[in-house]
């Protein structure tokens, strides 16, 4: 599946029905493939910006920074906001 496959096969009426603990189980779930993958990813990512600007600069450890790091903080946001919403349902 590609991008747009991907974009167009997006349900929103159905993920805003998501309940909240679901919702956090797929959070972990991707916390624990970043956990697994984010050398990878930052590796690609830096690979990527390097051939884009066609020299050897980014390091993979500058890709993880850049790239891991804020989805990181992105999905632990995600997750203390879920949290107090689940809370505050209770």
């Amino acid at each position: 599946m590609n991008a747009q496959e991907a974009y167009d096969d997006l349900e929103p009426d159905a993920w805003a029905q998501t309940p909240a603990q679901e919702r956090l189980a797929l959070i972990e779930e991707v916390q624990a493939n970043l956990r697994m993958y984010g050398k990878e990813l930052g590796r690609a990512d830096a690979a990527m910006k390097n051939r884009l600007i066609g020299e050897t600069v980014q390091t993979d450890a500058v890709g993880v920074f850049s790239t891991v790091g804020p989805i990181a903080a992105m999905l632990v946001g995600a997750q203390n906001l879920w949290e107090a919403i689940s809370r505050a349902r209770c």
